[in-house]
């Protein structure tokens, strides 16, 4: 094969590796007078007039072999049900579009489909089967009309992240609809009533506080202006913007604005950033919870009060940039036992990083759960389980008498529910049933106080995370299974404390500075001759969390240079910083 040849082959494969790849559609039948087919792009189509086939089972639909393909599904007018275990572990959907004609949803039809974040119901639906959404754990939002009169048994387990259900009807008309036995809904769900249009189509600006005007734009971006605070909302179906929550992808407070407002932006689940102004002094409750799209926030220093759940059910929530030091961090007030912020990895101005701590109340109750292992609960919900080794394997049937420890844990039996659990490092193990659902016999039979957990925080490393997990016991503990899990560093992980020498001026014999810790600790101030010898020195105690101003003067003749040192209580060096009698020489922080 000649050269010239060999490069006309060459560059002919090249081209060719460029061209789109087809294949032939996937496609068959899937009722009466129904087919469906599933394009390339990951789009299972379904046409036709009619019922959808009733499947008796898990993955009998006719695309199971194809399930992890669809990416979205469109079932177009004249389809009248979605078929019992449709798209069941079709873990790759993320929209899905229904047709006016249907008027029922089969048992399990959306089971494990993880990505599918909102739904809207048509308006003709009146029955959906048992379980018909489980484990849809990204699903946000629901729309269900008016016309839905019969819902089956558990259609929303292990729907974490489902804040608001809009429906068509009124209260009353709600409470009218037929349940399965077993739980309807996750209780931090909210229902809005008369509500199942709202959309996009509200008003797009107006006023948010005495001197605040709002406007959101057609790209999503909700811009705040003026000066003030914002106004406090009794509920987040009050916010101006309520009509337009699902739209809302960025917010923009302008400097000038001082308060974020009660519920103000709660359930914006498509807001994705949230850009903060200076001016910024309070975040009013529940102000961003279920903002499930955000990664990260700035705040800044000139903020000093956070409320009660203003981050709540921020799954994603990972990393805030604070303006400030670790010092300002701390004056920061929160609100007594809740924990949405903890676990989150704070960023300071000095570049030092440290886990938000627990913020745990005041302790209501305890207990044993272990040979060497106990239990503390607050009013808040926060259970703290401590000590060494394993809990208890909690035996669960069987004889139950009173006061039997490893049984039940005893937590079970003193409200409030746990819905936050915290492990410290020197437990190995979460034992069988230590989080379970308890026999109805025993429910009916004592006051118990049990639910899901939302987070479960590990004090220690991550290393040290793994191994626990892996320890831990899966059988009967469903009630972690979908907790958001976080460590929270363990002491001997943070970072030396801050510490820092600034200002430091010298006046002949004298020198003044300001030195800024975060823990009690010591400055000592040294004195050396021109030739560096000792001639000694003198302490200073140093309040924490507060900007030291200090002044010393040396007695002695021969003085020429200073040495200042900051050292903890046990003594550990934090920083320090050298001067002469002629002027600074060095100085820093470590």
């Amino acid at each position: 094969m000649t050269k010239k040849l060999l490069g006309i082959v060459i560059v002919s494969c090249m081209f060719l590796s460029f061209l789109p790849m087809t294949a032939e559609a996937e496609a068959g039948t899937c009722g009466g007078d129904l087919r469906w087919e599933l394009d390339d792009a990951g789009v299972l189509t379904i046409s036709g007039t009619g019922a959808m086939t009733e499947w008796q089972d898990f993955g009998e639909a006719d695309w199971n072999d194809v399930k992890q393909d669809i990416r979205a599904v469109v079932i177009e007018e004249g389809v009248t049900t979605v078929g019992n275990y449709a798209f069941w572990d079709c873990l790759n959907i993320t929209s899905v579009k229904l047709p006016q004609s249907l008027t029922y949803i089969g048992k399990a039809a959306f089971i494990y489909c993880e990505k599918l974040t909102s739904l809207k119901v048509p308006p003709k639906v009146a029955g959906i089967g048992n379980a018909a959404f489980v484990h849809c754990s990204a699903l946000q939002s629901i729309r269900i009309p008016e016309a839905t009169i019969e819902i089956g048994e558990t259609p929303f387990y292990g729907c974490e992240n489902l804040s608001v259900i809009y429906y068509g009807g009124s209260s009353e008309q709600w409470d009218a609809v037929i349940w399965g036995d077993d739980d309807h809904y996750p209780e931090y769900t909210s229902v809005c009533f008369n509500s199942y249009y709202t959309g996009p189509s509200g008003e797009t600006s107006g006023t948010c506080g005495e001197d605040l005007l709002w406007k959101l734009d057609e790209a999503g971006v909700l811009t705040i202006s003026g000066t003030g605070a914002m106004t406090d909302y009794d509920d987040w179906t009050d916010v101006p913007w309520f009509d337009n929550t699902e739209a809302i992808s960025r917010a923009v407070i302008g400097d000038g604005v001082t308060c974020i407002g009660d519920h103000a932006f709660m359930n914006c689940f498509n807001m994705e950033q949230i850009d903060l102004p200076e001016s910024l002094e309070r975040i009013g409750k529940r102000s961003f919870e279920f903002c499930s799209s955000i990664k990260e926030i700035s705040l800044p220093v000139a903020l000093n009060a956070i409320d009660r759940g203003a981050f709540g059910y921020c799954k994603k929530l990972a990393d805030i940039r604070y303006g400030g030091r670790q010092s300002h961090w701390n004056e920061i007030s929160l609100a007594e036992g809740d924990n949405s912020l903890t676990g989150v990895t704070l960023h300071f101005s000095d570049g030092k990083t440290a886990s938000v701590p627990l913020n745990m109340g005041p302790v209501t109750s305890k207990g044993r759960c272990g040979p060497d292992v106990y239990w503390q609960k607050d009013a808040y919900g926060t259970l703290r389980i401590y000590g060494s080794g394993s809990t208890y394997d909690f035996k669960r049937t069987g004889t139950y008498n009173v006061g039997d420890e490893d049984f039940f844990p005893t937590w079970i039996f003193k409200e409030p529910a746990a819905v936050c659990v915290v492990i410290d490092e020197g437990v190995t193990r979460i034992g069988r049933a230590a989080f379970t659902n308890v026999p109805r016999i025993i429910e009916n039979t004592f006051s118990v106080y049990i639910d899901d957990i939302s987070d479960l925080y590990y004090i220690g490393t991550n290393e040290q995370l793994s191994e626990f997990l892996e320890n831990s016991s899966d059988s009967y503990n469903e009630l972690l299974d979908h907790a958001a899990v976080r460590v929270i560093r363990s002491p001997k992980e943070q970072p030396v404390s801050a510490a820092e020498i600034s200002d430091v001026q010298v006046s002949g014999s004298t020198v003044s500075c300001t030195i800024s810790v975060t823990e009690s600790s010591s400055a000592w101030f040294a004195v050396y001759d021109e030739n560096g010898r000792f001639l000694g020195a003198e302490s200073r105690a140093l309040l924490a969390d507060t900007e030291n101003e200090l002044t010393f003067t040396a007695d002695n003749d021969s003085a020429a240079n200073f040495g200042i040192f900051v050292f903890s209580d046990s003594f550990t060096p934090l920083c320090s910083a050298s001067c002469g009698c002629l002027g600074v020489i060095s100085g820093g922080s470590r």
